[in-house]
């Protein structure tokens, strides 16, 4: 894999971590700079109406071969939102081709209105562009995909794609059931290794550990709250601890007090960084309740650090977790679930070593970017 491929890449994304909102699209951000790993120029631009915390309307951020240009915008009065996007988006592409050169591909992060500009974008500068998606809004759970209009954009716009990338099978296979047709590959997220990495001299632990955007309809809390008050009756000693934040804390705080909970669930907020992988490296496991995921970048996480994983069979967890790293349950299903926790917990020793190998194999930053790569490689080799 070059070093040396200058390439200009253009990300255009729906989400990416800003001063606003540190984690929202933390995931396309890796990615980018998995793209500079490979030696590409990466330009990112995120026009967002979170508010800057400091009241800044735009950034401008380098970090090596990236480059990020985000935009903060006012909340428009009624019916002139889509003026004023248009109206950024046109500067924004007038600064980015002044400072960093026109780019040589475009890489559209979720669909449908950022895949339709990359389109746009690309007709005019006569380059080519791809999409990758990462939305959970196909799934019947938690379906927000339709309109005749939508569909049809969508439609068009993955025909139009050089290429499209989707995180796991199961958001490909959800988006064809809506016969969205097109060729998927598969482009993981990225898991950082040096970060999340077995616990040296770890000890027996008796916590169990979920890390959650606090969504309920999607992460299914409840289940796994009641899950452990019955897990309580066999392992009195252990606690749960919940990492994250979202709309449904209060309500997730409520429950767990309704459950007589309250002196056994710990609620440690938003953990980041080398603070997160020592948590997740320490606990006895990770618990994945979900109804319904696109990717469970956690659980991969967990097993990046040797920790096993109790999953609900969400995302191609299945695909990935063996019976001697963990245990996939149907989602829902609380005695199974339960009963899976409770093998895992009792389980003293586990293949810390190979399970990290796993991920840093197929999940690491150095994989993604040879992904990431072979795809650069083959639209620009194809452009040309």
């Amino acid at each position: 894999m070059t070093k040396h491929n200058k390439a200009h890449i253009l990300y255009l994304t729906r989400w990416y971590p800003t001063a606003a909102d540190p984690m929202l699209g933390l995931f396309v951000k890796k990615h980018a700079l998995a793209a500079t790993a490979a030696g590409y120029r990466v330009t990112v631009v995120y026009v967002t109406y979170l508010p800057h915390p400091e009241g800044k309307r735009q950034e401008i951020h380098t970090e090596g071969l990236l480059t990020e240009y985000i935009y903060h915008l006012t909340k428009p009065a009624a019916g002139t939102g889509i003026v004023q996007q248009l109206l950024t988006w046109e500067k924004a592409m007038r600064t980015v081709a002044h400072r960093q050169g026109k780019p040589e591909l475009i890489h559209a992060h979720v669909l449908t209105r950022h895949g339709f500009l990359a389109w746009w974008l690309g007709a005019g500068w006569h380059i080519p562009f791809l999409v990758t998606e990462h939305w959970s809004r196909y799934y019947p759970e938690n379906f927000q995909f339709n309109g005749a209009i939508r569909t049809q954009l969508t439609r068009y716009v993955l025909k139009k794609a050089a290429a499209v990338t989707v995180v796991s099978h199961r958001l490909a296979d959800a988006m064809r059931t809506l016969n969205l047709k097109f060729n998927p590959k598969i482009l993981p997220n990225v898991v950082d290794t040096s970060i999340f990495k077995p616990l040296a001299g770890k000890q027996q632990s008796k916590t169990i550990v979920s890390i959650t955007c606090f969504d309920e309809k999607s992460k299914n809390l409840d289940l796994l709250l009641r899950v452990f008050k019955r897990l309580l009756q066999h392992f009195p000693d252990f606690k749960l601890q919940l990492i994250g934040d979202g709309v449904d804390l209060d309500w997730t705080r409520q429950r767990a007090e309704f459950l007589g909970l309250k002196d056994k669930v710990v609620f440690s907020g938003t953990l980041q960084g080398e603070e997160l992988g020592r948590a997740l490296a320490g606990a006895a496991c990770l618990a994945v309740s979900s109804n319904y995921e696109t990717f469970a970048i956690v659980a991969f996480e967990a097993l990046s650090c040797g920790t096993p994983v109790v999953a609900t069979n969400v995302a191609d967890l299945a695909s990935h977790i063996k019976p001697e790293w963990g245990a996939i349950v149907p989602p829902g299903d609380e005695n199974a679930y339960l009963e899976e926790l409770i093998r895992i917990i009792q389980k003293p020793q586990w293949p810390v070593d190979d399970m990290h190998k796993y991920v840093k194999t197929n999940f690491s930053e150095i994989a993604v970017s040879g992904i990431l790569d072979d795809l650069y490689r083959n639209i620009l080799k194809n452009k040309s």
